[in-house]
């Protein structure tokens, strides 16, 4: 079978989780026999930088609307945000073009900000199936984050000024015939907003590279080391988990992730404590391995946090907010494993992480419970159900409109 996937970002760069679970998405299709063929943002020196082992092809894009530039002007992300809604004459070209040249079986689209919605109508005009996983809000909201720091929209509904501007995604959507949401969520929030009408709807959750999980953990006694890892912005809630460090002093909360940003330096120039170490750019599983507890203070709705059960895989508890698909990950994890509070509540995140540190120091936790937790999340069982999806869609009968 042929599949084309879509995203808005591929290997080499990378700004979050998503990019990642494409990329593992991608290379375990090629393994199991599938032809693949991946279309993203990009220009020369990118495609001379991707990896060979996947077909890669590059869509056209303006300079100054490259997603991984800091500090775009507004005008810029307005581009970003509408020019493949807008503008898709020579998006249709290009599009055709690759289809006829590859003829996959399924268009399986992901992120889409930069390169539009218009691909749903010219995939579909084309005649061939097209899946499309959520993980993001671009569809609902032209920020992509679906929160405001003065009024949080809490992923309920759409705010006036999202809903006129994404009026043509939602129309659009209606040409996706299987909607996948890395989670429920996230996927909700889509269809309680009329999207995707005229799919069939299913939660894949996951994409975690089966040599990342260890294969045991031996409990620590004492925790000395809590760590972050991420994006260094606002809306992760970092700030809340330099406050935590503030009042625990004498535990050492490293920062693992990209500080070179202007909100990362007045982090960095505000925060000056003896036990709060900023790490950078990491190894992921060298940075969890070193760490006895993660924390995850999101402030926006993540959809899925990929570093949740990253750090399940290795060992490592994890304390987080309730919003978004955080509390998903740990449904199945016995109780006395699964450490929510609610964003907004300061005081509730402290004698959570306490809690937290009670257990890990106890007889009673045990890692290798995490770690089997985390096979739910591996790339096999995520290859197999997008395996199913792809070959139901072949035969695929709409719900009736």
């Amino acid at each position: 079978m042929k599949v084309l996937i879509i995203n808005n970002i591929y290997y080499p760069y990378r700004i979050g989780g998503a990019e990642v679970s494409v990329q593992v998405l991608a290379e375990g299709l090629k393994k199991q026999g599938y032809q693949v063929l991946v279309i993203a943002l990009g220009n020369v020196k990118f495609e001379q930088d991707t990896p060979k082992d996947v077909s890669f092809i590059t869509y056209p894009y303006m300079e100054k609307l490259w997603p991984v530039v800091e500090n775009r002007n507004i005008i810029s992300r307005l581009a970003f945000q509408y020019v493949g809604d807008f503008i898709k004459i020579h998006a249709s070209t290009n599009i055709r073009r690759i289809i006829h040249s590859f003829m996959p079986d399924v268009v399986h689209t992901n992120n889409l900000a930069g390169i539009g919605s218009c691909v749903w109508s010219i995939v579909s005009n084309l005649k061939v199936p097209i899946v499309h996983t959520l993980r993001d809000y671009y569809h609902l909201c032209i920020k992509q984050t679906m929160y405001n720091p003065n009024k949080s929209c809490n992923c309920s509904r759409q705010c006036k000024m999202c809903l006129i501007t994404t009026v043509v995604r939602r129309i659009r959507s209606s040409h996706v015939n299987v909607v996948v949401g890395n989670s429920e969520h996230i996927l909700q929030s889509h269809l309680r907003e009329g999207y995707f009408k005229n799919a069939r709807t299913d939660v894949v959750s996951g994409g975690l590279p089966d040599s990342f999980r260890l294969s045991n953990r031996v409990p620590t006694k004492s925790v000395n080391r809590v760590g972050y890892l991420g994006q260094i912005v606002k809306t992760k809630g970092v700030n809340d988990f330099i406050n935590l460090a503030y009042i625990n002093n004498s535990i050492e909360f490293l920062i693992g992730g990209d500080n070179t940003s202007l909100y990362a330096s007045k982090l960095q120039d505000n925060n000056l404590l003896h036990n709060l170490k900023w790490m950078g750019r990491v190894d992921p599983k060298e940075f969890l391995d070193s760490i006895d507890i993660l924390i995850v203070p999101s402030k926006w709705h993540e959809p899925l946090p990929r570093v949740i059960y990253e750090a399940y895989s290795r060992g490592v508890l994890v304390v987080a907010t309730k919003n978004g698909g955080n509390p998903s990950v740990m449904d199945e994890l016995p109780k006395a494993y699964r450490y929510l509070y609610e964003s907004n509540n300061f005081e509730l995140m402290t004698s959570t992480f306490q809690k937290a540190v009670s257990f890990v120091e106890s007889n009673d936790f045990k890692p290798n419970i995490l770690i089997d937790h985390s096979i739910l999340f591996s790339e096999s069982n995520i290859i197999d159900k997008y395996c199913r999806i792809y070959e139901g869609v072949k035969n695929f009968s709409p719900k009736s409109k």
